[in-house]
């Protein structure tokens, strides 16, 4: 069984039970090349997004002299960077 912690930065992407594709799907949401297809899938398959959650988001509960870069870049990559990317896919003025 694969641990929440070990999909980081993967988010669940739930979908509308009445769509063709699965209830859930894991998304990186930090990878764009990954959203814009997926989105394009959804597009193609079910049509416009009409209403867009962006959830995902991550903490590291570390004291902050004790944080690797690494760690704090994951945390702004998914926190901050993410929901751009995801917005901005969905936009339907692209």
């Amino acid at each position: 069984m694969v641990s929440a912690m070990s999909m980081l930065p993967f988010a669940p992407l739930c979908i509308s039970r009445f769509t063709k594709l699965s209830d859930r799907l894991w998304l990186r949401v930090t990878k764009e090349d990954d959203v814009k297809a997926l989105v394009e899938k959804f597009h193609a398959e079910v049509g416009q997004i009409d209403i867009l959650v962006n959830n995902a988001g991550i903490i590291k509960r570390i004291p902050m002299h004790e944080m690797k870069r690494a760690e704090f870049q994951a945390v702004i990559d998914v926190d901050l960077v993410a929901p751009y990317i995801v917005s901005s896919a969905v936009l339907p003025c692209r």
